[in-house]
């Protein structure tokens, strides 16, 4: 982009003048600039919660499956406390946890506010985010029994 100003000496004694161009085009970018840098931080912003979502889902869906019982509310509550604190400016409208015998499913959904200045650039409203994971339960003691299996196999192997 290019700036035009225009420069005119007003006498031999005095400092160069600048004609009103400059705080013309200034008006006119500084809005462009400030939306753009606020779209950028709603997008980060939005990024951020997605992937937040994501890593509690299967964090959440991770912890359940060592649980030995197949009890929701204590699923619920590990996924509350793992959303303490971690979204910024969204809310959580949806939980829902699915036991399928071997496997745990878990999927959040919520929004993200919009502010008014951006509503001409999203007329549809909020944001919406999501989290789905799914994980197969795992019996840590029979896991743990195969690793020192593999292990002492090794060592026959080495031997």
């Amino acid at each position: 982009m290019v700036i035009c100003m225009d420069i005119k000496m007003k006498d031999k004694n005095e400092k160069w003048g600048l004609e009103g161009s400059f705080t013309l085009e200034a008006a006119l970018l500084t809005p462009l600039i400030l939306g753009s840098i606020i779209v950028i931080m709603y997008l980060s912003l939005y990024i951020h919660n997605q992937v937040a979502l994501y890593s509690i889902a299967y964090e959440g869906a991770l912890k359940a499956s060592q649980l030995d019982d197949d009890e929701q509310s204590e699923i619920y509550r590990i996924i509350d406390e793992l959303l303490e604190n971690k979204l910024l400016g969204a809310g959580i409208f949806k939980k829902q946890v699915e036991i399928n015998g071997e496997s745990i499913k878990v999927f959040l959904s919520g929004s993200m506010s919009v502010p008014e200045i951006m509503d001409l650039l999203m007329p549809y409203g909020d944001l919406s985010i999501f989290g789905k994971s799914e994980i197969q339960r795992k019996d840590t003691v029979s896991l743990i029994r195969k690793y020192r299996l593999v292990d002492k196999l090794k060592t026959v192997i080495e031997e």
